[in-house]
């Protein structure tokens, strides 16, 4: 019963510290040699900051358990919660020799060490604490970081050798906006844990640091395309597409059934396949219909060139092929294809020369579709495209 009530007390300490006081007072009249109750009661007089009850109720604790690193831990954050440093570290002491290996010990011994302004010595012990519970690494990196202000310095001073500690890093580098440390951390992991993997690229395609996100995304992904070096991804159309594709492959449009996209193995402009695009509706005007995200931050000028054959295309507002900049949320038009073939044709060759901006993060190749001058405008027949390739003219 008495265990019962100090679990019940340490339950509502959080939200009805005093009703939990009653729980706990329950808990030790029932059974007073009940070293969990009087721990139990120290907790919650250690949030009300009544010091010196909280150490007379956790000794208390100790006399009838003194061989639980437990008790020493938490008299040792009592003491430490007070400001009595050395009465602190000579609890957690006790702590240490009863559970060496124990990363809360460690970590309660390292920010009281901390604390007291020893900091090698403090972080050496939240380092051991890290390496036993690698759930902390994210916690003592952004502890080191906002003493510092010096993400180089943490990182030599913590020495990520593992890969818990490596995969921590490369996302707090993503986090503050150092694509390039996080790729490296990220590159030293021999086997990188694939909900991590994923985790980081996230962070790093919603950051828009594009170029470090696809370096990560082909190691998994990307090893289906034989190309995935090359700026462009798949730009032959050798490979199937991926209908949820949400990185860098190309991206088709979710459109009602008035559009369809798909692989076509029959006579493309070269090697095996080719993309064919069929309409016949309303194809909403503007709307990004097929894309691919690029990596791309340069000023220099580049050509942006592919194929297409067109068979019975008609509309008032035919497709065009665009290149778009990224920068946040903002959209720039960089060039255009202007509208492409109507009617039917074979295939010809367009290229779009464009100038990349400073503020660029990356671009866009998306094939739209223009509005008409007045509504409705529909559009019917088929497309195909084929060999797409990027390539830097000065």
């Amino acid at each position: 019963m008495s265990s019962l009530y100090a679990l019940v007390a340490r339950a509502k300490a959080s939200t009805d510290v005093v009703s939990a006081l009653g729980d706990a007072d329950k808990a030790i009249g029932y059974d007073t040699g009940n070293p969990e109750s009087h721990l139990a009661k120290g907790s919650l007089l250690l949030a009300q900051r009544k010091n010196d009850e909280v150490r007379t109720e956790i000794m208390r604790a100790i006399n009838l358990l003194p061989r639980d690193y437990f008790v020493w831990l938490e008299l040792g954050r009592a003491r430490d919660f007070a400001n009595d440093e050395a009465g602190a570290l000579a609890a957690l002491d006790n702590a240490v020799k009863l559970a060496p290996h124990y990363a809360d010990v460690a970590w309660q011994l390292g920010n009281t060490l901390l604390r007291g302004g020893r900091q090698t010595e403090g972080f050496a012990e939240l380092r051991r604490a890290a390496l036993r519970n690698p759930r902390l690494w994210p916690a003592l990196i952004d502890l080191a970081a906002s003493l510092t202000g010096d993400l180089r310095q943490v990182e030599l001073m913590l020495k990520p050798e593992t890969k818990e500690a490596s995969m921590a890093f490369a996302r707090y580098y993503a986090k503050h906006d150092k694509p390039s440390d996080a790729l490296r951390q990220f590159t030293s992991v021999a086997e990188p844990d694939e909900n991590q993997r994923i985790a980081l690229l996230s962070e790093l395609f919603a950051a828009q640091h594009y170029a470090a996100a696809r370096e990560i995304w082909l190691l998994r992904e990307g090893k289906n395309y034989s190309d995935s070096k090359l700026q462009i991804t798949n730009g032959g159309f050798e490979f199937a597409l991926t209908p949820d594709e949400k990185w860098f492959g190309w991206r088709i449009s979710k459109a009602p059934s008035v559009l369809q996209i798909a692989t076509d193995l029959v006579n493309p402009q070269s090697g095996e396949g080719s993309v064919r695009v069929d309409f016949s509706g309303d194809a909403l005007a503007d709307n990004q219909l097929l894309w691919q995200y690029v990596p791309l931050t340069t000023t220099s000028t580049y050509s942006l060139s592919f194929y297409i054959k067109t068979k019975e295309i008609v509309s008032g507002g035919l497709p065009v092929m665009s290149v778009i900049g990224l920068n946040g949320n903002k959209r720039e038009l960089l060039a255009s294809s202007g509208p492409l073939p109507s009617g039917t044709t074979g295939w010809r060759k367009f290229e779009i020369p464009f100038t990349g901006k400073p503020q660029t993060k990356g671009i866009s190749i998306e094939l739209q579709r223009k509005g008409c001058s007045s509504p409705p405008c529909p559009l019917f027949g088929s497309l195909w495209l084929d060999d797409f390739t990027l390539r830097s003219i000065k």
